[in-house]
């Protein structure tokens, strides 16, 4: 078969969540398909971020720059068309599968802007629509997917990410290196994703807070991402609760850094309300690193038993887990171990292979 892969969404500088998600299937596939032939391809408007193109070294790989309207004997090339994000081609060619990780701008304009909110919601219905799969990323999205997008559960694919390989613990020399580099002198529980209202911030400083005074820790929030929405709201709650000492806010930080802060944390805080997967749980079990998370959406899918689940509505509930973590040795142990057994659950090459069986469907 012919299958061509849209990973425009992913050819940009800094890539987090779904971006590097997108590059590791692709990758993945390279490594376990030899018969299919791929156009991965970007659009026009992406080419400014030529450089971030992947690089794969398969005869049955090449690259492509399409723009529509495409030209003309493009469709007729390709059996399938894959878009690694939500967006379909308006010139109906092929079979067609798009990605949907979940559907959290259905059901709140709480956190993207009315313009941004809008755009995306017709996408999402036209696109589920349209297409003849729909990948994607957990059982939980697709049960979110059925409810709100009125789709046949038999249209859906549901394929776990993987971890990427070079999440595993990293030496106490490696650990220094990094954080020298960001400051980082007392031991500290670690975040990492965009600072914004859906990853429960403002709840995540409060129970820090109260876990703090609680058991008089001398540990820091060590934060690493970009703000979003809510940026103000945050720095005050920070001044609010006398938390400039004690927050760390390294904003975006290169991939390559993250191993290395993931291993040095205490454990990894992470209690969002909503996640359509939620990779960095993985990512810090995978380097050895204890984890705190939410007892809602795809979370307990992904952390089974080998995490602290807590209520993120609840600051007392979070704040219990918090002390819980500080002040028990034996438990960050238990979880540190059954972590490291969890993520042999998840990879991209089961991911690829899954791929691959949708992709036959289609033939």
């Amino acid at each position: 078969m012919r299958i061509a892969i849209d990973i425009s969404s992913a050819v940009k500088p800094e890539r987090t969540g779904m971006a590097n998600s997108i590059i590791n299937l692709v990758k993945a596939i390279s490594e376990v398909d030899r018969e299919n032939d791929y156009a991965l391809c970007c659009r026009l408007s992406r080419l400014k971020h030529y450089r971030y193109l992947p690089h794969i070294d398969k005869p049955n790989f090449r690259l492509k720059i399409i723009q529509e309207p495409f030209n003309f004997f493009f469709p007729r090339k390709i059996d399938i068309f894959h878009s690694g994000g939500t967006r379909l081609p308006n010139y109906r060619i092929a079979k067609t599968i798009v990605t949907i990780p979940d559907v959290l701008l259905l059901l709140s304009d709480e956190y993207a802007s009315k313009e941004y909110r809008e755009k995306k919601l017709k996408r999402y219905y036209e696109s589920a629509q349209r297409a003849t799969r729909i990948k994607t990323v957990s059982n939980f999205s697709k049960q979110e997917i059925i409810a709100h997008l009125k789709v046949p559960a038999e249209k859906i694919d549901a394929i776990h990410h993987g971890i990427d390989e070079k999440y595993f613990p990293r030496t106490p020399a490696e650990v220094d290196v990094v954080r020298k580099k960001y400051g980082l002198n007392r031991d500290y529980i670690f975040y990492v994703g965009i600072i914004t209202k859906r990853k429960n911030v403002l709840r995540m400083l409060k129970a820090f807070h109260l876990a703090s005074r609680e058991i008089k820790s001398e540990c820091d929030l060590v934060m690493a991402g970009r703000f979003s929405l809510g940026k103000e709201e945050f720095l005050e709650a920070m001044d609010t609760l006398s938390l400039r000492q004690k927050v760390k806010l390294l904003g975006y930080v290169p991939a390559g850094d993250l191993p290395a802060l993931y291993t040095g944390a205490k454990f990894f805080f992470f209690p969002s309300l909503y996640e359509g997967f939620g990779n960095p749980v993985l990512e810090s079990m995978a380097c050895g690193t204890p984890v705190i998370t939410s007892n809602l959406a795809s979370l307990p899918e992904v952390a089974g038993d080998a995490a602290l689940l807590a209520d993120p509505y609840n600051i007392e509930s979070l704040a219990s887990a918090l002390a819980m973590l500080l002040d028990n040795a034996s438990l960050l142990n238990e979880l540190q171990s059954k972590g490291l057994k969890r993520v042999e659950n998840f990879s991209w090459r089961k991911a690829a292979e899954e791929m691959l069986r949708v992709y036959d469907k289609l033939r």
